[in-house]
């Protein structure tokens, strides 16, 4: 049993912040990489995601582009965060320059 299945195995046990936290143990065993197309793409994207940022503040983008995984990061962080950016853009939050108070206005 990997990380992964030991995460799922406990899912319901575990908060959503714990879940991802176990999704880290990508980096204590590798061989996972060779098997995470079998995962539900969720799990994948996690994953991704988590290298994609420890490898960027590493190594820099040279670095991203040189782990034969840049297309898999992309469409990774298209899918969890291209919504919410286009949710932000509907529901647009800014902080009055006046009073300091926050604002949640409709976008434009």
């Amino acid at each position: 049993m990997n990380f992964i299945d030991a995460a799922l195995a406990k899912q319901s046990n575990l908060s959503d912040d714990d879940f991802l936290q176990a999704m880290a143990g990508i980096y204590k065993e590798p061989d996972v990489w060779d098997i995470l197309d079998a995962y539900p793409p969720y799990i994948q994207d996690v994953i991704y995601i988590i290298d994609y940022d420890t490898v960027s503040q590493m190594e820099g983008l040279a670095g991203v582009l040189e782990s034969g995984r840049p297309e898999k990061y992309a469409k990774s962080t298209m899918l969890c965060c291209v919504p919410a950016l286009w949710m932000r853009h509907i529901f647009c939050v800014k902080r009055s320059s006046l009073t300091g108070k926050v604002i949640t206005t409709a976008g434009k």
